[in-house]
């Protein structure tokens, strides 16, 4: 990975407080437009998505306090950029699309799954069937968060569009 050029240096950590903030906003459980940032990112920026992941995790302990919960967030949102990073570079606009919304609808999905390693470890003492019970008990709130997170990716081409002409970037996707 190369290192961040200037403008990068400033523009993660506004992108890390952005999702960070958006994040706060809760007006519909697990409903927040962490995902389409991430995928944004990391087809903007690559492997430099990592600098807004984790400086939105460092938000998110700081604020919200370094708890068990926390340590999910060094991983949770990895999944997002690896398979938004096998993307193929040539999709048009509208495939994109698509394939973004159903990369964070599977994220969404499996949020519950995705998070209950930690507390498979810390908090139900290695309990298999606590942990299971817990992931099914969120199930709902996953399927919210799956439709939600389909629902808000349908920005990301928009929003990657701004970026790369404010930031002189070439366009990730096939221009029609």
């Amino acid at each position: 990975m190369k290192k961040p050029n200037l403008k990068e240096i400033a523009l993660f950590p506004l992108y890390g407080a952005i999702m960070f903030l958006t994040a706060q906003i809760d007006i519909i459980p697990n409903v927040h437009p962490l995902a389409m940032f991430i995928s944004v990112f990391t087809l903007i920026y690559r492997k430099k998505v990592l600098f807004p992941i984790y400086i939105y995790a460092l938000l998110d302990g700081i604020f919200n306090g370094f708890g068990v919960w926390w340590l999910s967030n060094l991983y949770i949102w990895l999944p997002v950029a690896f398979a938004v990073s096998c993307l193929p570079l040539d999709l048009t606009p509208k495939k994109l699309t698509l394939r973004l919304s159903l990369i964070c609808a599977c994220h969404g999905l499996l949020f519950g799954v995705l998070y209950s390693p930690v507390y498979y470890l810390f908090v139900f003492g290695h309990n298999l069937s606590a942990a299971l019970t817990w992931v099914l008990n969120g199930l709902p709130f996953d399927i919210i968060h799956a439709c939600g997170n389909f629902v808000i990716a349908f920005c990301a081409v928009p929003l990657i569009t701004l970026i790369c002409k404010l930031d002189k970037h070439p366009l990730p996707y096939k221009n029609e």
